[in-house]
């Protein structure tokens, strides 16, 4: 049972103790029998209209939207807020945003409250479906909504998010290809339809982290063709010796993103080995970090991110020492 939902605690018979809970809705509170005076006399505050939580105490995204989402009944959770109920991979900035974006139907009574904004666009009842007991556009009809909210570059990292399969891993993807290609098929001549056509152009279904995807664009972006995401690379009988985030399988060239998790030292002693595993099998590791995606460097003549002038000198050295792989 989700957390927010209402448990009364132990009264006496003057209603005096009472257990409140840590976020909940002023409706829930009348319903389980609370008056106004005894749960306003906690200490709380408002999250949104009609939408209260403990003092100190900070409501996850999910729980937030959906008590908000419950509030409103008829309502259906959209855009940014049904990206995030579907596990979606959003911008940094837009991962705690406690705004409700929400699609009334037509025949539905429309919501205007601080916090909430509803978005005036038609919806047919296929692209909507349940989570946990509440409405939400989806996965298909909420990549073509974040288009109005989103860089291409961003919803190209929601695309790959959607898409991402690894049968090695027996992991399949969230939504086909195809699909995605049917939907905006069916919104030809609607706004976003072009942004979601050209981001899902450049979508891949390997990278595993926003991280890659930025890295991947940047590096295509600098002349760097015929990348692939996480293909792992077998010994002769059949063992997976590595795995890189990005490689050229015909340079043999292994590109791995260092996250905040690799300053770790276990995490460290583990790149190491898998260093030596990779160079041990023929292959040339390239390691970036986050530095090397803003920082620029000079590259035979020209100012280039130092992630792409890494990779690209890794492509020079290889094809110098084994001109028949160009």
């Amino acid at each position: 049972m989700l957390a927010f939902l209402w448990h009364p605690g132990r009264m006496n018979a003057k209603r005096r103790e009472v257990d409140i809970p840590n976020i909940y809705t002023t409706k829930a509170a009348r319903r389980n029998g609370l008056t106004r005076e005894q749960w306003s006399k906690n200490k709380r505050y408002r999250v949104q209209s009609g939408i209260y939580a403990k003092s100190g105490y900070r409501p996850s995204l999910t729980e937030y939207l959906m008590l908000s989402a419950q509030s409103m009944p008829g309502a259906v959770l959209a855009g940014v807020s049904a990206a995030h109920l579907h596990g979606m991979r959003l911008p940094w900035a837009m991962q705690e945003d406690l705004h409700t974006y929400i699609i009334c139907p037509a025949n539905k009574t429309g919501y205007r409250r601080q916090g909430v904004t509803r978005l005036e666009i038609p919806i047919e009842p296929s692209e909507v479906t349940k989570h946990k007991g509440v409405y939400v556009t989806t996965r298909q009809r909420t990549f073509f909504d974040l288009a109005r909210h989103l860089s291409e570059e961003e919803l190209i990292a929601v695309a790959d998010g959607l898409l991402v399969e690894h049968p090695h891993r027996f992991m399949k993807p969230q939504v086909k290809r195809e699909d995605l290609e049917t939907m905006l098929a069916e919104k030809k001549g609607r706004w976003g339809v072009q942004k979601c056509r050209a981001a899902l152009s450049r979508a891949v279904s390997g990278s595993d982290s926003v991280k890659e995807t930025e890295l991947r664009l940047l590096l295509e972006d600098h002349g760097v063709g015929g990348l692939v995401c996480n293909v792992p690379v077998y010994n002769e009988v059949g063992y997976v010796v590595f795995e890189p985030d990005l490689s050229l399988p015909a340079l043999r060239i292994s590109i791995q993103y260092d996250g905040a998790h690799h300053g770790d030292s276990a995490q460290y002693q583990r790149d190491i080995d898998r260093q030596h595993r990779t160079e041990a099998a023929g292959w040339i590791e390239v390691r970036i970090a986050r530095r090397d995606l803003t920082e620029s460097v000079l590259h035979e003549d020209r100012v280039i991110p130092r992630a792409a002038a890494k990779v690209l000198g890794a492509i020079s050295a290889r094809k110098k020492f084994s001109p028949e792989r160009g």
